[in-house]
């Protein structure tokens, strides 16, 4: 919204026109500076260390300035102190920087054991004084039983086993991602009409925290690397185990408290899992060969503690409108994965008022009687007769069970294909799109998803799903039912290319010509009803996984390219 410096407010047109002009520049600098020693001793001895120091900084700069009511638009904005009204003129300057000291010794004795030490020291400009430096180090050792004696008197005697390895690590890594700025209060600059003025002044937006420090996390790591059959058959197992603690969280604080929220450093969270790949070379002559390989990674994810408060909410959405839900559907609970889908249970529809005078659930709800028949039927989980806040429970989560993939690489003479398949078992997505579109809200100004509009209750015996159409402004009774959350998993043909080599005749002294045809996202399988079941339109935030809100699925695409080889 505009307004003139007297105060009238202009809405969004302005008299004879209006120019805007903005400016953005980014510097972004990285300087490295690596010194690498090698050396190996009697044959037996191999030394490999490096050492160095990174630095990187960035900088914004932005500016802008509306002005309105022009004499002339002959020379566009390049005219600006022509206008009447000239507006205000904005200007923002951030910089972030980090730095770090590295260091690496890899000590190998006679190609069998090897032992690695390393540390960083980082210090980061987003951080509070005092807390910006911290040192990560990391140990790790190995050892390759294929070249032991004993492995290779026994690989002469069995023959099926060509090599294995055995590995082992531990290490801390740090976090600092967050906001410029977030260990410091910030104001906002506020607007307010006085008389026939507008008058400006500043409002604290967030607090500071003078004690944010790295988000750290320990890495426990085991594994192994095993070959068969002269290593045409190899499987590489990890195992892993991660505990991060003083998670950075955009802590937010209630409506009356003034603020928008502080960033703070809480809680611990615990991720462990394995990683199982193999590959197989199937086929290996001069003229056909064919590789395969996958992969599967079980993974499981839990909140150990969250702080005095035992419980962080997530973003609120829709907190006014046509839309209002005001309220968050993700939170980090201790026992559950670090953003859980946060709602009420429902148990179908009431289908009469029979069931809604009978109901147990209702029967200290002071809202009975705005239930009618048509309407969902919510979860009494504490069973104290009544729908509230208490209600509430972790109705799913964006966690897979497992992830999986697959490759193959075929080459029969001058035909060559190579198709990629990954796919992820377990996952729930909440598909907040059916808060807008799918939760029985009539509205002149948008269609209905299909099966909300086609699976709607309308009249007993009906549906037991979804709910009536109504107009009244207050959607589901400004609840967040479990039905929003949708099984996520999917197959996907991630890749696929069909290629062929083009031999061209000696005299034309070129080499050959190899035509390939790429395919992007050909297919997925999955049960999910939205547009794509691999995305998340907020996962730069932990808290925030897992939502598909009007988010653009991965689109399919195809290329074809020519290569002249020499």
């Amino acid at each position: 919204n505009l307004y003139y410096p007297t105060g009238t407010w202009l809405g969004n047109t302005a008299p004879d026109g209006y120019a805007s002009e903005s400016d953005n520049n980014n510097y972004n600098y990285v300087l490295d500076h690596i010194l690498t020693f090698r050396k190996i001793y009697n044959r037996k001895h191999s030394i490999n260390a490096t050492g160095g120091f990174s630095w990187q900084q960035w900088f914004n700069r932005s500016s802008s300035v509306i002005n309105m009511d022009f004499p002339s638009n002959t020379l566009s904005y390049y005219n600006m102190q022509a206008a009447a009204y000239p507006g205000r003129y904005y200007n923002g300057y951030r910089t972030r920087a980090l730095a770090s000291f590295i260091g690496r010794v890899n000590y190998t004795y006679d190609r069998r054991y090897s032992i690695m030490a390393t540390g960083r020291y980082d210090g980061s400009s987003r951080l509070s004084p005092g807390n910006k430096w911290l040192l990560y180090p990391s140990l790790g050792g190995s050892w390759n039983a294929t070249n032991e004696k004993f492995f290779k008197e026994w690989l002469k005697s069995k023959g099926y086993m060509s090599s294995f390895r055995l590995r082992a690590s531990v290490g801390i890594a740090g976090n600092d991602n967050i906001a410029i700025g977030g260990s410091q209060a910030s104001y906002g600059l506020n607007f307010y009409p006085i008389g026939s003025n507008i008058e400006t002044g500043y409002v604290l937006s967030r607090f500071e925290n003078p004690d944010l420090t790295w988000e750290k996390t320990i890495q426990y790591n085991a594994g192994a690397d095993l070959g068969f059959l002269k290593d045409r058959l190899t499987f590489s197992i990890d195992a892993y185990n991660k505990i991060t603690t003083g998670l950075l969280i955009d802590l937010a604080l209630p409506i009356s408290s003034g603020t928008g929220g502080y960033y703070t450093n809480v809680g611990e969270v615990n991720n462990k899992g394995i990683d199982i790949e193999a590959s197989f070379a199937v086929l290996n002559t001069k003229k056909t060969s064919l590789n395969l390989s996958g992969n599967i990674s079980p993974i499981k994810t839990k909140i150990i503690d969250m702080g005095a408060a035992n419980i962080i909410y997530g973003r609120t959405f829709h907190v006014s409108g046509g839309y209002v839900l005001g309220q968050g559907v993700t939170a980090a609970i201790p026992g559950y994965a670090i953003s859980s889908f946060y709602g009420y249970k429902t148990n179908g529809i009431y289908q009469n008022q029979a069931e809604i005078d009978n109901d147990p659930a209702l029967a200290n709800d002071n809202a009975k009687p705005t239930i009618k028949p048509g309407m969902v039927k919510f979860v009494d989980l504490n069973g104290d007769g009544q729908i509230s806040d208490a209600d509430k429970t972790v109705i799913g989560d964006a966690m897979p069970d497992f992830t999986y993939g697959f490759s193959a690489d075929f080459t029969a003479g001058k035909f060559s294909a190579t198709m990629t398949i990954f796919g992820s078992q377990g996952a729930q997505l909440l598909n907040m799109n059916r808060w807008l579109v799918g939760s029985g809200h009539a509205n002149t100004s948008h269609n209905q998803m299909e099966d909300a509009y086609q699976g709607r209750w309308f009249g007993e015996g009906t549906s037991n799903l979804y709910p009536a159409l109504t107009t009244n402004t207050v959607r589901l009774q400004q609840r967040f039912p479990d039905w929003m959350v949708e099984d996520a998993s999917f197959l996907r043909l991630q890749n696929l290319t069909l290629g062929y080599l083009i031999s061209l005749p000696e005299k034309s002294r070129l080499g050959d010509v190899k035509l390939s045809v790429t395919g992007t996202n050909l297919f997925t399988i999955t049960g999910y009803t939205g547009y794509d079941p691999n995305i998340n339109a907020f996962g730069f935030n932990s808290l925030n996984n897992g939502i598909d809100l009007g988010t653009l699925g991965q689109a399919r695409s195809f290329s074809v390219s020519l290569k002249l080889l020499f």
